[in-house]
């Protein structure tokens, strides 16, 4: 399979695995919404206190835990297709101790980050209801007031977001680190693959896209780092030989 096709299978693999993600997330979010409804229906004020214990547990039975699980396991499943790409184009190097302990880090960062978005809805609803007992509010102006919380939460949202920039992220991590040896090689070029401009194609990128240039390890870095293309960026960038750069018919 050429370079170039290595790279799209890379890129639908990815996308997959998003897709995948944005389905489990929803039908969990379901059943969250429905078993903290419960919650609020039945709580005392002593439950309200305790709101972001119960929370927890609502996270763990919904099976939100278990989907962060699975997250990580898609970070690892990704390194294979990886792998194809960076041997095709001959930069594949075997991972040290301490660029295994970098990736290692990165994913413990991103599982913290999950987990904290989720004990922050916790908190917030907490609040919301400690609010509204101290108000008077009888349990039925409770649920009324805390439905819309429930139901029109950005909660769902913030977590496919951070996920699915969490997984391109992880994925430029292992590339960096794989070819960490041949950032300084002049020969060494970066080009930027990903999803065809479309509507939700920010200008950004389309600007890199639209320039079908290959980069120097220096011009990339500037790139990949800069805050317009932070969250849901759909692109990544690919070392490849300049030769090989011109054959797929970049600019070099």
């Amino acid at each position: 399979m050429s370079l170039s096709n290595l790279i799209n299978a890379n890129q639908q693999e990815m996308e997959e695995y998003i897709s995948k993600f944005d389905k489990r997330l929803e039908g969990i979010f379901k059943k969250i919404n429905t078993m903290a409804t419960v919650e609020i229906i039945n709580a005392n004020i002593d439950d309200v206190l305790d709101f972001d214990i119960i929370w927890a547990d609502i996270l763990q039975e919904s099976g939100y835990n278990d989907l962060i699980q699975r997250y990580v396991n898609t970070l690892d499943d990704m390194q294979g297709s990886i792998s194809k790409i960076l041997d095709e184009a001959g930069l594949l190097e075997t991972l040290t101790p301490d660029q295994k302990h970098r990736l290692l880090v990165v994913k413990k960062l991103q599982i913290k980050d999950l987990q904290r978005i989720g004990m922050d809805k916790g908190l917030a609803m907490k609040k919301g209801l400690y609010n509204n007992i101290l108000a008077g509010k009888t349990k039925a102006d409770l649920l009324e007031s805390m439905e819309a919380e429930l139901l029109g939460t950005k909660y769902q949202s913030y977590a496919k977001t951070y996920a699915s920039t969490g997984i391109n992220d992880y994925r430029q991590a292992v590339i960096n680190q794989r070819v960490e040896e041949f950032q300084d090689d002049e020969d060494v070029v970066w080009v930027y693959e990903g999803n065809d401009v479309d509507k939700v194609t920010r200008d950004f990128c389309k600007h890199i896209l639209k320039a079908n240039k290959a980069y120097s390890t220096s011009e990339k870095n500037k790139l990949e780092s800069d805050k317009r293309r932070k969250w849901n960026c759909r692109h990544t960038f690919i070392p490849m030989y300049k030769e090989d750069a011109l054959e797929e018919g970049y600019k070099v």
